[in-house]
């Protein structure tokens, strides 16, 4: 019953729920986990699950296995879909909460993260504390974002600890929690293994994308023109060109540093696009000169005033400032 060359999924479905009608849930129950364990990507068999630990009471551990089905398949969303249903009678006192429940049944939709947020929401919203942690661990795990590391371990943490009384547990969910804030560190470590695996491709890959997804544009700058050495010219042409667009993202962009850095390529036979390149950065650089000049004049012209209004405001000034003295002393 375990392998699926041995049962198709309609003629396992048949046979499961003929154990199920005969009374004996958890023989059918088991015969799916089996299933599933083999041939996770099977909604038939999932939902056929579902539907009987929904009906013996088993409304969490329900969820719990199609968790398990969502680990073992990343970019299914149907699991949360199935996930949702046993959630749905449980918020039944919820009116909003349970229609959410009931259309994610109907419809998980494309974005996974999307179904996943719901699933955590909605567990919430039930109280099914075991089962959101076990959600937000493998949410966790499927995101690269530190805001949203930050907002999973956050609430862990408060689960784990204030709901779920396991201080242990919720104390190493902290050091992670604390990990994730420490962003400097984070990026220095993500350096300091791409120095160390330099030669393995998956490394620059989760590098780039690390930085990528946490908008650290100018990492992400200095990760690119690292990988100039031995690009082809036509990525060498994405590259410089993606380069000098990011400098428009970071804080304090060095346009000088940059145009130097292009010069070296930039060669009466070489290619047109180092030489175009060279022109945007001038046209930028003429740009903020420009804006520079105009904040300045700006500036002088609401600052100054004519000499006569200057003294006058002085003679008037002094001639206060005596007059307080003045009634002080008689005072």
């Amino acid at each position: 019953m375990t392998n699926d060359a041995e049962f198709s999924e309609a003629e396992f479905l048949v046979r499961a729920r003929a154990i199920a009608d005969s009374g004996d849930q958890h023989q059918a129950v088991e015969l799916c986990r089996q299933y599933l364990a083999a041939s996770p990507n099977a909604p038939g068999v999932a939902r056929l699950a579902v539907q009987i630990m929904i009906g013996s009471g088993q409304g969490p551990q329900a969820v719990e296995l199609c968790q398990d089905i969502a680990i073992a398949l990343p970019d299914a969303t149907w699991p949360f879909g199935q996930a949702c249903e046993p959630l749905a009678i449980a918020l039944a006192d919820l009116p909003a909460e349970c229609q959410t429940a009931k259309d994610m049944v109907a419809d998980s939709g494309t974005d996974a993260w999307a179904a996943m947020q719901t699933v955590r929401r909605l567990l919430q919203a039930a109280t099914w504390w075991p089962q959101l942690v076990k959600q937000l661990q493998l949410m966790s795990e499927r995101t690269w974002l530190i805001k949203e590391q930050i907002s999973l371990n956050d609430q862990l943490i408060n689960v784990l600890a204030q709901k779920l009384s396991d201080p242990v547990t919720a104390r190493d969910a902290r050091e992670a929690a604390e990990q994730w804030k420490d962003v400097p560190t984070m990026v220095q470590g993500y350096w300091t293994a791409l120095e160390e695996h330099s030669l393995d491709p998956a490394a620059w890959d989760e590098t780039e994308r690390f930085f990528r997804v946490n908008e650290l544009w100018a990492d992400l700058a200095k990760l690119l023109e690292a990988s100039l050495d031995g690009a082809t010219e036509a990525e060498r042409v994405a590259l410089w060109t993606e380069i000098v667009a990011l400098q428009e993202k970071v804080p304090h962009p060095e346009w000088d540093v940059l145009d130097a850095k292009l010069a070296g390529d930039d060669r009466p036979d070489g290619p047109p696009f180092i030489r175009e390149l060279r022109a945007q950065i001038k046209a930028r650089q003429a740009a903020i000169s420009l804006a520079r000049r105009k904040t300045e004049k700006a500036q002088e012209g609401h600052f100054s005033m004519p000499i006569w209004l200057i003294g006058g405001v002085a003679i008037t000034i002094g001639v206060v400032i005596a007059t307080v003295i003045v009634i002080k002393l008689l005072g």
